[in-house]
């Protein structure tokens, strides 16, 4: 099983991802571990969505990042932004 996950950090900026284990890589973005989030602690993981496969997950990640995360949360109404 993979994840997608979006976070929305203390920078009002979005972070999207994808895993294969979504506890571990919260964990590494809450420790600091992540070049790209570590200086924008804390965050909120604002949406996730399980995938049977990498390929998909990959493809719904690029989908996002292409669309923009705010957009797409937006336009797909998956909670508040």
């Amino acid at each position: 099983m993979f994840y997608v996950y979006i976070l929305k950090l203390s920078n009002q900026k979005y972070y999207t991802g994808q895993t294969n284990n979504f506890t571990r890589r919260i964990s590494q973005h809450s420790a600091g571990q992540c070049i790209s989030t570590k200086n924008h602690l804390p965050f909120k993981v604002v949406f996730t969505k399980k995938k049977a496969t990498r390929k998909q997950a990959v493809k719904l990640e690029r989908f996002i990042k292409n669309k923009g995360a705010h957009r797409f949360l937006l336009v797909y109404q998956f909670g508040s932004t």
